[in-house]
């Protein structure tokens, strides 16, 4: 049967020993009673979560948890409770989701699942099944925020790459939707001092943002609509040198011959700086309807409410 096979792969990874501290100093007999009584209500939960069954699996694993809370199946019988929420979906169903992987953390921070379980936490925070046309600033930056606390808690979860990739577009999303207001503001607004409020912040936090060009060309305009030509200088000397191919390279160098400043020469490019910014260009151009990381799988449930496979489970596979 399908337990059987993470059963066997706990069992020879030594993750679930057969007989845990709880059960020492019990008879053998005993030992071996409670842990088929388990089994089959763990057989009984994946059963009923194979028919998407969510209420009466979690019913099973609380009984099973109620029964045995030091028991070889703990750790995957949480897992598999705080999975069904995922899986049965809404807001509200995965705010529990997420504080029950929160809880198995907690109670479980060396298991050989806790990265990916990480990964799920981090995923939640980012998912919230909405369209990004309704994702305003607000709520991005609540994400963004999240998550770098996720980072600064977990070190692990930063050197996931779909996940980082994911942060950078999180990223993306903020800067974008100020560099948004900046062009309302200077192109109809002809009010500069919106567009500087705005184009600040973006270049203080978000140095790597894929329109940083445009950015400080805004900037540096803004700065000379106020006739203020040392900050203008300052912002239109800095895309000259690190945007020397940009489409905003040539404009920057004419408005500083305009206001008599010298144009700098291109700034030697630090190792993988170009890449990297053609790596976050990239991201921002994908499509952003739905802003999700994972496909929707649990930590060990498939899409299908299937155990996964026994290989997918003794590694932390990336999504």
């Amino acid at each position: 049967m399908q337990w059987l096979g993470l059963l066997e792969m706990t069992l020879c990874l030594g993750w679930l020993p057969m007989f845990s501290v709880a059960g020492e100093g019990k008879p053998a007999g005993v030992q071996a009673l409670h842990f088929r009584q388990d089994q089959k209500l763990f057989e009984k939960a994946v059963a009923q979560l194979s028919h998407h069954q969510y209420e009466k699996a979690r019913h099973t694993l609380q009984h099973l948890l109620k029964k045995s809370p030091d028991g070889q199946f703990t750790p995957f019988a949480k897992l598999l409770v705080a999975d069904s929420f995922l899986h049965k979906g809404g807001d509200s169903n995965c705010t529990q989701a997420e504080a029950t992987y929160n809880e198995w953390l907690h109670l479980f921070p060396q298991h050989p699942l806790a990265e990916r379980v990480m990964f799920q936490i981090a995923d939640l925070r980012i998912k919230q099944g909405r369209p990004f046309s309704d994702m305003g600033g607000a709520y991005l930056l609540k994400v963004y925020g999240e998550v770098k606390a996720l980072f600064k808690k977990y070190p692990e979860l930063p050197k996931n790459p779909q996940l980082q990739k994911k942060f950078i577009q999180v990223q993306e999303g903020l800067a974008s939707h100020e560099l948004n207001i900046m062009r309302f503001y200077f192109k109809n607004r002809k009010a500069w001092n919106g567009v500087i409020q705005r184009g600040l912040p973006i270049v203080k936090k978000y140095p790597d943002f894929s329109r940083l060009d445009e950015t400080l060309f805004l900037l540096g305009m803004a700065y000379l609509e106020k006739e203020d030509i040392t900050e203008a200088g300052k912002y239109l000397n800095r895309l000259v040198r690190e945007f020397p191919d940009g489409e905003f390279r040539d404009k920057a160098a004419e408005q500083l011959e305009k206001i008599g400043l010298p144009v700098p020469p291109a700034a030697p490019q630090r190792e993988g700086r170009l890449a990297q910014r053609q790596a976050r260009q990239n991201y921002a151009k994908e499509d952003l309807s739905w802003f999700k990381i994972s496909s929707g799988e649990g930590v060990l449930l498939t899409k299908d409410d299937r155990l996964k496979p026994l290989a997918n489970l003794s590694v932390f596979d990336k999504p």
